[in-house]
């Protein structure tokens, strides 16, 4: 589920704005997740290794003075913080994406 989410990103934000990963994870997790650990860790890892491969694949380009003059603008020593703070952003709003499509799930189809 997270190679999933993973492709669903990608797609997404490859047209739509940054916080269109968070409506993957949703959308994947609305239709594919049982239990509400395996939205959040889907939606987690996936949305924040794509942003961490997408990262990386930019520093290739410019051999890393992008993630360097990043770091010294918010005031760290190294791009290395940069990645981690790109990582986490990444993966906090992936795991809220896919709760929160899962929590639709239960709420849209509940048995009553």
């Amino acid at each position: 589920m997270t190679l999933l989410v993973m492709l669903t990103g990608l797609l997404f934000q490859w047209f739509l704005p940054w916080w269109s990963g968070t409506i993957a994870a949703g959308l994947v997790t609305l239709f594919f997740a049982d239990r509400s650990w395996h939205s959040v860790l889907a939606g987690f890892l996936g949305i924040g290794l794509l942003w961490i491969v997408a990262a990386l694949w930019m520093q290739s380009g410019n051999d890393g003075i992008l993630a360097g003059r990043m770091a010294v603008m918010m005031g760290f020593s190294s791009g290395t913080m940069v990645f981690l703070i790109t990582f986490v952003i990444g993966a906090v709003t992936g795991g809220l994406g896919g709760l929160t499509g899962l929590m639709l799930r239960f709420s849209l189809f509940r048995n009553t």
